[in-house]
């Protein structure tokens, strides 16, 4: 995620060189044109056509951009749900151990704290097998911290490791039920939790899985590149003298503006493409570990997650 004020002009060059060049190279020929043939009209067309597309035009992008940015904003929502009920699964698995070390029951207190530990861990490990999941990357990478190394095999074959994870966990609290480690009402408040982050989860999924529609993207590229054509031929008829000098720069910073735009809005319809423009998982992720390991009481806990050069990941 991108929390700097001020982008790296050589990096946003890198979005839009081609089209930007493709602009600048018509307006150069249509200005050499007009120096070559200065009193022929053909290619001089009424800008009023033109400035109407412009219009037009400015309104689909806008539009565009702001679909791209609700997806973008619901991708975050989603992991802050994850976040908040990962905190909330943590706190009541905790509370309900406790109170059966209090009552005497589940074992010995060691053996009760472990369950409490193992169950609370494992959502920490949600939330890291679903982010890589969702960016494509190794699932089980930093995982034997939380589970053991049959586990980790198992997960890392599984089809839907993160929904794994939450079937072991409902699974856990029915026989920390049995094993009178969590009262035997306890699940009625612990189910709902757990089921919100396969939610969440789910939510994440679909919009990995399903694009914006893609006529957006087509029809946005489509006529950014008829208005990127046409621009110069409009704007040579209402330039003379030394002002046609303006032509080039005018026209190539006119399209590199609608262009931005609307890459801008194809990188945001992707907020789970691993990159820099991502939601910072691995910093939600690394905040869900440190809140969940201080709850157990551990005080050895991983760096708070920082901005490295205004990227946040």
């Amino acid at each position: 995620m991108l929390v700097k004020r001020n982008l790296s002009p050589l990096r946003v060059v890198g979005y839009v060189w081609r089209p930007t060049l493709y602009a600048a190279a018509v307006s150069v020929a249509v200005l050499a044109l007009r120096l070559a043939r200065p009193d022929d009209r053909w290619y001089r067309l009424p800008f009023a056509p033109i400035g109407t597309l412009a219009a037009a035009l400015a309104i689909v992008v806008a539009f565009r951009a702001n679909a791209s940015y609700q997806r973008w904003a619901e991708a975050r929502t989603l992991w802050q749900g994850i976040t908040n009920n990962s905190r909330i699964l943590a706190r009541q698995v905790i509370a309900a151990t406790g109170d059966a070390i209090t009552a005497g029951k589940g074992g010995p207190p060691p053996d009760v704290l472990a369950f409490q530990r193992e169950v609370v861990l494992r959502v920490v490990a949600f939330a890291r097998v679903l982010r890589a999941e969702l960016r494509g990357t190794e699932t089980t990478e930093g995982l034997d911290r939380f589970l053991a190394p049959a586990e980790l095999k198992r997960i890392e074959a599984a089809e839907n490791g993160s929904n794994m994870l939450l079937t072991d966990i409902g699974i856990m609290i029915k026989a920390g039920v049995r094993a009178e480690r969590i009262g035997q009402f306890d699940p009625i408040v612990l189910e709902p939790n757990l089921a919100a982050l396969n939610n969440w989860a789910g939510g994440a999924e679909k919009i990995k899985t399903t694009p914006i529609p893609r006529q957006y993207s087509f029809f946005s590229r489509a006529f950014i590149a008829t208005l990127t054509t046409l621009l110069p031929f409009g704007l040579v008829g209402q330039l003379d003298g030394v002002l046609l000098w303006w032509l080039v720069p005018l026209s190539t910073m006119t399209s590199a503006l609608f262009i931005l735009l609307e890459r801008t809005s194809e990188v945001n319809d992707q907020p789970f493409a691993n990159a820099v423009t991502d939601i910072p998982m691995t910093a939600i992720c690394r905040t869900i570990e440190r809140d969940l390991r201080e709850m157990l009481g551990d005080t050895s806990l991983p760096a708070r997650p920082v901005p490295v050069d205004g990227y946040l990941w």
